[in-house]
């Protein structure tokens, strides 16, 4: 069944882009009528590095390795397969990407290709100039992470004094410009129980404008920490939140029906080329620096690690899901780890 509620939230990013309705028309006539696969979106991580010091990031153990990033051309590459997989969205993440040199130039090509486009960011570097010159290159989205609705916790949250007042002044500029403004936040047990969260998606109510609200997931900075995985209460609330007008998660945007989307519509490639379901799942299915995109999307679509669908973040809720595959990653330190090299998938292969 399509996703009637995802089609009417995003409606005006796509009257005022109308021009990719007909790739969308083709992305589902291939699932419905083809019964193909169709990757609808790939985050790339354009820079490792980052100007805030949150201890719960999940790239924190994705920027280890020794090397170059992607470069331009890289970048361009990967859009380029994507597209040809049935993207329709490419977000540009990090690390911090607005530190990325090439970042205006990576989404200039990704709009030629006829997809959205999109970035997330912790603000801190959204000068007037760079948001004009994001604006000027065709970016759609910019998504700004807000951790409290009170300054004080935001900043410390954030380890960046001023990060807060920063993204106020952010928000201003933004609606000068074409660019569409979202927030997203962190659920946590903390801030579910004390409504922490609810005033993060009250301010987005109050703006007009979506929030997507992540929940936690040990892995990154929490990798290892299996206390700030969700409650049973806690769970419920995070769930009714989502349900809100504004408020969403990722699995809420599908071409179909609400589930995890990882690995079956939306992947997740590194600065370091390696491309994994989602940067809560730092399972490597190949590197685009070894192989094409479309070998490593074939792979991932025939070892799936959950063959049915979930409706649910698998990563913060599936407990047999994270004792399976998310906690045999605890202490490793060479994340991610290839997908033949994870001890659960080579025991499900040698039987």
């Amino acid at each position: 069944m399509i996703n009637i509620n995802n089609l009417w939230k995003h409606r005006k990013l796509l009257r005022n882009n109308f021009q990719i309705v007909p790739r969308v028309v083709q992305d589902y006539y291939r699932l419905l009528v083809l019964k193909q696969p169709v990757l609808r979106k790939v985050d790339i991580a354009v820079i490792a590095g980052c100007n805030a010091k949150c201890p719960f990031c999940f790239a924190a153990t994705l920027e280890n390795e020794e090397g170059p990033q992607l470069s331009l051309p890289e970048i361009q590459g990967i859009v380029t397969e994507a597209v040809k997989l049935g993207a329709i969205a490419v977000e540009f993440i990090g690390g911090e990407p607005l530190m990325c040199r090439h970042l205006a130039d990576a989404v200039r090509f990704a709009r030629r290709q006829n997809v959205l486009t999109s970035t997330t960011t912790n603000g801190l570097l959204l000068t007037h100039k760079k948001i004009h010159e994001l604006n000027d290159a065709g970016l759609n989205v910019i998504q700004i992470s807000l951790d409290s609705a009170d300054h004080r916790e935001h900043d410390a949250s954030r380890g960046v004094p001023g990060c807060y007042a920063k993204i106020m002044q952010a928000i201003e500029w933004i609606r000068e410009t074409d660019i569409e403004l979202m927030l997203s936040t962190v659920a946590t047990n903390e801030n579910l129980s004390n409504d922490g969260v609810m005033k993060v998606v009250k301010f987005a109510e109050h703006l007009d404008v979506p929030i997507t609200v992540n929940p936690a997931s040990k892995a990154g900075g929490w990798k290892g920490n299996a206390n700030v995985l969700l409650t049973d209460e806690n769970r419920r609330r995070f769930e009714q939140i989502v349900q809100t007008s504004h408020a969403r998660w990722a699995g809420q945007v599908n071409f179909l029906k609400e589930g995890c989307p990882c690995g079956k519509e939306v992947i997740y490639v590194t600065a370091y080329g390696h491309v994994i379901p989602c940067g809560f799942i730092q399972i490597s299915y190949g590197n685009i620096r070894q192989e094409p995109l479309t070998q490593i999307w074939d792979r991932m679509q025939e070892h799936r690690l959950m063959q049915e669908d979930k409706n649910t973040c698998i990563a913060a809720f599936d407990k047999a899901f994270i004792k399976d595959y998310i906690d045999p990653l605890d202490r490793r330190e060479d994340l991610p780890v290839y997908i033949h090299d994870h001890p659960t998938y080579k025991q499900k292969v040698n039987g």
